[in-house]
């Protein structure tokens, strides 16, 4: 069975004007007049945390929210007009309410404004030509000049560096029932946005055209990861609007980080838990989950001290403690280690499923101390509670 990662398709590649003209008058899907609203030429938020504002409202169907707080700040003289990737988002979202006309003015113009990201401009244009069913335009909106750098991809795209450039491109061959063509482009967007909210939609298109080609193997695997991709967004939705409903409540944002933890998103998860425990510093699982994240990429200083006070607010969190011997065996410190452990496996949760791996680490370990007949000891009693591994490798 191939890997999306086997397939090997994705190669990457490594001023407004002084009097703006605001569109904003133009009629919508509705037939009535949107009016332009005031420009807003200041913001106290960078471009990267109103664009993650304005993604997250997109994904959690909120796109009147992007209109009312990004409209007023992407039109020339607003304080995002020259911002393509934001320029993008708010065109998305006048016309997901309807306000198509608003929409393709705002892209239209763009051109003349934006400095930075104009290739999310283009792909947002090709994107709002597939929803109107203009096709063709998609395509020669995304399709590189014969000769440049980006037309040597295989397949080739104008933005390869631009995973949502992959998904629009083949999103468009795909409509004109071109799938195989299609294939080689959504495969390359899995790849580089493995957690996007659309990437379930292209493994489902995938799904589609292994099933025609015959390859029911690869069509089962495209299944299998678009339902655990589903099942994880509903998961991760649920926990954003937990956020919004009570963003003072700590464990909202723990389970946030916990899934981006189950992701492999470890870096993610980290400024997650560091927010929360700046914001809670009192909230034991937030410093032991900090902990756990540090652990994952390595950050062993931090990871310790993130454990430390983990303990110190609750002593009784198992997890907690044997992550914190597992880090002072990693630290060659087996003193430490052992503390840790015998307070685990001696302690009133020692018959616990959860302490389970303790009494293995613990007898492990005396073997490596040579105490054998310790060792043993310790490990019967790891095979009394269920265990079913090897004392040594």
């Amino acid at each position: 069975m191939r890997s999306l990662a086997s397939l090997g398709l994705c190669a990457l590649a490594a001023c407004a004007p002084d009097t703006p003209q605001v569109p904003g008058a133009a009629t919508n899907a509705a037939g009535t007049t949107a009016p332009a609203p005031e420009l807003v030429a200041n913001d106290e938020r960078s471009p990267g945390e109103a664009a993650a504002d304005w993604r997250e409202a997109l994904e959690l169907d909120l796109p009147a929210e992007v209109v009312a707080d990004g409209w007023p700040r992407v039109l020339p003289g607003g304080a995002y007009a020259g911002e393509g990737v934001l320029v993008a988002l708010v065109a998305r979202a006048l016309f997901a309410i309807g306000r198509e006309d608003d929409a393709v003015a705002l892209l239209d113009e763009a051109p003349a404004r934006v400095t930075l990201g104009t290739e999310h401009v283009d792909v947002a244009r090709a994107r709002l030509a597939i929803e109107r069913d203009e096709l063709d335009r998609a395509l020669s909106l995304l399709t590189p000049p014969v000769g440049s750098e980006a037309a040597a991809e295989v397949p080739p795209t104008l933005y390869p560096r631009v995973p949502e450039c992959w998904l629009v491109h083949g999103r468009a061959l795909a409509r004109l029932g071109e799938l195989e063509r299609a294939a080689p482009y959504l495969v390359c967007f899995v790849e580089l946005a493995p957690r996007h909210p659309e990437s379930a939609a292209a493994l489902h298109l995938l799904v589609e055209h292994a099933v025609r080609s015959g390859n029911g193997p690869l069509a089962q695997a495209y299944e299998e990861r678009a339902a655990e991709l589903s099942r994880w967004y509903a998961y991760y939705n649920a926990r954003r609007i937990q956020i919004r409903e009570t963003p003072d409540a700590p464990l909202p944002r723990l389970g946030l980080a916990r899934l981006w933890l189950a992701a492999g998103e470890n870096a993610r998860a980290r400024e997650v838990l560091r927010a929360l425990t700046e914001s809670h510093p009192a909230f034991a699982p937030g410093w032991s989950a900090l902990g756990e994240a540090f652990l994952r990429i390595d950050e062993t200083d931090f990871a310790l001290e993130a454990l430390d006070r983990a303990l110190e607010l609750d002593p009784a969190l198992v997890e907690t403690r044997l992550n914190r011997a597992r880090l002072a065996l990693y630290d060659e410190r087996p003193d430490d280690a052992r503390r840790d452990l015998e307070q685990l496996v001696d302690g009133p949760r020692a018959s616990e499923a959860e302490v389970l791996p303790a009494h293995l680490v613990l007898a492990r370990l005396l073997v490596e101390a040579g105490e054998r007949q310790a060792a043993e000891t310790r490990y019967a009693r790891y095979l009394e509670l269920g265990g079913t591994e090897a004392l040594e490798d």
